[in-house]
């Protein structure tokens, strides 16, 4: 007998709607019109449903729409119901039986699924829908109840989306700012600007903290910032600091940062700009009106020591003159005899300072002509090495090449002099005294570092020591008449003064490079004792401090000991225990801008084979001779 639904209700859906609610306990009849009235408001519900749904048997026929469905579609559900759904899905028209058994299977195993698939209209338009489907049974038949949500706006939306996304990742790329982003302590991002600033390759960066590449300087304050950033604490918006480049330069940059999530985890953006050029020019003009400063103050104290000079020697002459006249008048064995003559003696000294201040202010007398400059050098050094005690190294590298100039030869023999003695009073231990004459250039280079000379070709004299060094207070002052470091009654103050007014009066120029505790550390690794011993000797007798390591692995121990004053690492490629490539690898990951000079005795081949050294690397083979090794030590040190 049938019932109210059914007869009211002939549609197959209708039908096992009604055995659905059968299977969870109804029992009705045809004249039980609340449970009629019941089961149509289901179905008023499920019809006027916005989202779509299907009823699916296991041969994928369409069995119940709702009129979402016939909307969307632009079918009746008579029409749908005599359907599958490969006349409605593209995707399931191209399946084979397997195919659609493998489907229907795996929907049975979880019980339900979600995926995206398109839906084809009447009129043959295809829009994509989102489809959760849940595998359900009763009365011992299986069927799919799947719904369906049109998602063509929210994939134009995500499209947009990515779009949008594609733009910004384009203007952070191409940003002339450098942008990172920190996540915990380490850089997570990296745009390209950021590579080009900090010379690290951006899979560098992001293997790194990001105060790694900090100047020591700054790391601190740096890593402080990043902490209390991410902690949310108030921190500048903005920061200058000093970053230490993958290539070995350091760069001045501005800093930004702003908290912000990233993936789901709190991080912070970081943005700096490279400041280099700024810093480098504010330092230019710093230098400049110092330098400007210095000239002005030379110049004032020369003007005013070539007049003291002028009028003192007018007093010179009348003090010396009386008592020359009054030595001529005393008869032999006066007792004023003695006293007259230290009169005349003190006068000495006295013309002797003011000729010092008169050669300062450029007042005196030269005799010029052609002279051969390295000619002097070689005339003078045997007075100079009479001077030079013996625990110092005294040696002098003349250029083999004739440079005539038109010079005082006595004036350029006192210059050379008063360095020289300068140099041996500041090493007092002991050390190295080199002087050097040679061909020199002038560039603009030079120019606009010092703030005076003009460009051209020049003769050249240097004079070295390994002595204990000035700061630059010291080395401001070190041309200014009566000015000494010396202890009272140990020197006048006027060797360097009377240079510096020989070298101007000869129009050449005059600078001064120190530091105090001057001597470079260099961390010698060589497994070869009698080799080592070697270069340590010939480095020591340059100057250098002098770190030594068997092997690689206590060279490393010994950089983690002593490693902040080391500033060149010279190792044998191959050791035992730890290559020599190795051990730099270690060490730039403490320090980043490490210089190294590795040498071998092995051929290229073996070395390829062996430990591989890119292109790039300062090397030396074996045997070295030590001249080599020294230049090409200075090279590299002097390198920026």
């Amino acid at each position: 007998m049938k019932s109210v639904f059914t007869v009211d209700d002939k549609g197959q859906g209708m039908q096992e709607i009604r055995a659905f609610l059968l299977e969870r306990g109804y029992s009705f009849t045809e004249t039980d019109p609340e449970l009629c009235a019941e089961l149509r408001f289901t179905r008023f519900a499920i019809d006027r449903a916005s989202i779509q749904v299907f009823w699916l048997t296991h041969d994928q026929r369409i069995i119940y729409v709702n009129d979402a469905a016939c909307r969307s579609l632009g079918y009746t559900r008579e029409e749908l119901t005599r359907m599958s759904v490969s006349d409605i899905d593209p995707w399931y028209h191209e399946l084979n039986d397997p195919e659609l058994s493998e489907i229907w299977n795996r929907f049975r195993e979880t019980g339900y699924g979600t995926f995206e698939t398109n839906h084809r209209t009447r009129g043959g338009r295809v829009y994509p829908v989102e489809i959760n489907a849940n595998h359900v049974v009763f009365n011992g038949r299986e069927y799919n109840c799947a719904f369906a949500t049109d998602i063509t706006e929210r994939n134009k939306a995500q499209e947009a989306l990515r779009e949008s996304e594609k733009k910004f990742r384009l203007l952070i790329e191409t940003s002339p700012n450098a942008i990172i982003v920190i996540r915990g302590e380490r850089i997570v991002y990296a745009n390209h600007a950021a590579t080009l600033v900090s010379g690290f390759t951006g899979e560098q960066l992001m293997s790194m903290e990001f105060w790694n590449f900090v100047h020591d300087d700054f790391r601190d304050a740096a890593r402080e910032r990043v902490l209390a950033r991410l902690q949310g604490e108030p921190v500048s918006t903005s920061f200058e600091y000093r970053l230490v480049g993958g290539r070995g330069e350091d760069k001045w940059v501005v800093a930004a940062s702003v908290p912000m999530d990233y993936e789901g985890t709190p991080a912070i953006l970081v943005t700096f700009a490279d400041i280099t050029d700024v810093k480098r020019a504010e330092e230019e003009r710093k230098n400049l009106e110092a330098q400007l400063h210095q000239v002005q103050k030379m110049e004032a104290i020369g003007q005013f020591a070539g007049g003291v000079a002028h009028d003192f020697n007018n007093i010179l002459t009348a003090i010396m003159g009386f008592a020359e006249v009054m030595a001529m008048r005393m008869e032999q064995g006066n007792p004023f005899e003695h006293h007259v003559r230290q009169i005349l003696s003190a006068a000495e000294r006295a013309a002797d300072l003011t000729r010092g201040l008169l050669a300062f202010s450029r007042k005196q007398v030269l005799h010029v002509r052609p002279i051969e400059v390295c000619d002097v050098v070689n005339g003078i050094r045997k007075m100079l090495r009479r001077l030079i005690p013996e625990d110092i190294d005294f040696r002098v590298k003349a250029a083999s090449t004739g440079m005539t100039v038109m010079a005082d030869k006595v004036q350029i023999e006192q210059v050379l002099m008063n360095l020289v003695t300068n140099a041996r009073d500041a090493m007092p231990s002991g050390g190295v005294l080199t002087l050097e004459s040679g061909y020199g250039v002038i560039d603009e280079g030079f120019v606009k570092r010092n703030g005076f000379g003009m460009p051209g070709r020049y003769a050249r004299l240097v004079v070295q020591d390994t002595g204990y060094g000035m700061d630059k207070e010291t080395q401001g002052k070190i041309f200014e008449p009566f000015f000494t470091t010396k202890a009272v009654g140990k020197g006048t103050g006027l060797g360097l003064s009377v240079t510096y007014g020989i070298v101007k009066q000869h129009n050449g120029f005059i600078t001064v490079e120190s530091s105090p505790g001057g001597r470079e550390t260099i961390l010698l690794v060589e497994d070869d004792e009698v080799v080592r011993e070697l270069n340590r000797s010939i480095l020591e007798d340059a100057g250098y401090t002098v770190y030594e390591a068997s092997d690689g692995r206590e060279a490393f121990e010994t950089f983690r000991e002593r490693g902040a004053c080391v500033d060149i690492l010279v190792t044998d490629v191959i050791m035992p225990n730890m290559d020599g490539k190795s051990l730099y690898g270690e060490i730039v990951k403490v320090r980043p801008v490490m210089k190294v000079l590795f040498m071998s005795g092995y051929s290229t081949d073996t070395l390829d084979a062996k430990c591989a050294l890119e292109d790039g690397y300062d090397f030396l083979p074996k045997p070295v001779m030590p001249s080599e090794l020294l230049k090409r030590l200075r090279e590299i040190l002097d390198r920026p």
